[in-house]
């Protein structure tokens, strides 16, 4: 069995700007992570089915769907977060953030001793979002208090399979019916 690392960095700052006026603060932090799925076309109930369709694909088609053993899983994370934050006077508090996040994960799934996927029919989730927040709070008078809020966030969700060829899935829950 091979060797699977995690990596986790991360670190902080802040601090005043103005003395009681201004303040700031980062945050950043990164994470990367692989993993085996630990599964084998011998965890599969008829671990030939599984070698007969991987050579019939290769002799007829030239075209090889993957391993018969494990698949290596990656996953990783980069997350900032900044935020100022500004006392305008006595009565007013102006707050501004961003946090931005870029994510992937493999996602395997479904293999069990009743249903063995290649690793064609595996694919790579990924994500990207930011989200800036502005924020004014105000005090009106003794007995009032005001929040303003105004949010942009922006989401881009990616997947991609590692091939050109259809996934491959054999086994199954059983028969299927016509629609």
């Amino acid at each position: 069995k091979g060797e699977f690392p995690a990596e986790r960095y991360g670190g902080r700052f802040g601090g005043r700007t103005i003395r009681d006026r201004l303040f700031f603060f980062l945050n950043g932090e990164r994470s990367d992570r692989a993993e085996d799925d630990d599964y084998t076309s011998d965890n599969f109930r008829n671990p030939q089915d599984v070698a007969t369709v991987r050579d019939f694909l290769m002799d007829q088609f030239g075209y090889d769907p993957g391993t018969l053993g494990s698949i290596a899983r990656t996953k990783y994370s980069k997350n900032l977060f900044g935020r100022l934050d500004w006392n305008v006077n006595s009565s007013n508090q102006f707050t501004v953030r961003h946090s931005f996040v870029d994510a992937a994960n493999d996602v395997i799934s479904d293999r069990s001793s009743s249903r063995f996927r290649f690793p064609n029919a595996t694919y790579f989730f990924a994500d990207e979002t930011n989200s800036t927040v502005a924020q004014l709070n105000s005090t009106l008078g003794s007995s009032s208090f005001n929040e303003a809020r105004v949010n942009f966030t922006t989401i881009r969700d990616r997947r991609a399979s590692p091939g050109a060829f259809p996934g491959i899935e054999i086994g199954g829950t059983g028969p299927r019916k016509a629609d």
